[in-house]
């Protein structure tokens, strides 16, 4: 046989060489950021809805901030992401920026300011942890971002 059909070259011009591991790291973090934009949308409006008001209880009062911020900082890691598909570095720095702002929010609030609570501190504190290895693991793709482009 001539070769594999996948292995063919079908003279399509290809406008970016992004690595497929580059390419998957930005759905994912596009789909995060939208997942993390919905759903503290949602508890916001929830929390707003029930009271019917802007009233916050106190023991809410820093999670209600951490929930603004997480939805500030999403929009910047996607808007970073967005500079990362294009194979900018500054995208990497702004991604870097809301990751690191999240995270140092979120395990403030809940290892420092709530009590805990052994089943929601331990969840919250992997998710923040795992956010932090996404900046690992685009690290690794610094070689494929250039300002070239």
């Amino acid at each position: 046989m001539q070769g594999d059909f996948l292995d063919q070259d079908l003279g399509e011009e290809k406008l970016f060489d992004r690595p497929v591991f580059l390419t998957c790291l930005c759905i994912l973090t596009w789909l995060g950021c939208w997942f993390i934009l919905l759903y503290y949308a949602f508890r916001i409006y929830k929390i707003n809805d029930v009271e019917g008001d802007v009233f916050v209880p106190l023991t809410l009062e820093m999670e209600y901030l951490l929930m603004k911020v997480s939805i500030v900082t999403a929009i910047i890691s996607g808007f970073g992401t967005y500079l990362m598909w294009h194979q900018r570095r500054l995208g990497f720095f702004i991604y870097l920026f809301g990751q690191i702002a999240t995270c140092a929010f979120g395990l403030y609030v809940y290892l420092l300011d709530k009590n805990i609570n052994v089943p929601t501190t331990y969840y919250f504190t992997a998710f923040y942890v795992a956010q932090l290895g996404f900046v690992v693991l685009y690290s690794l793709n610094w070689k494929a971002l250039n300002n070239t482009r």
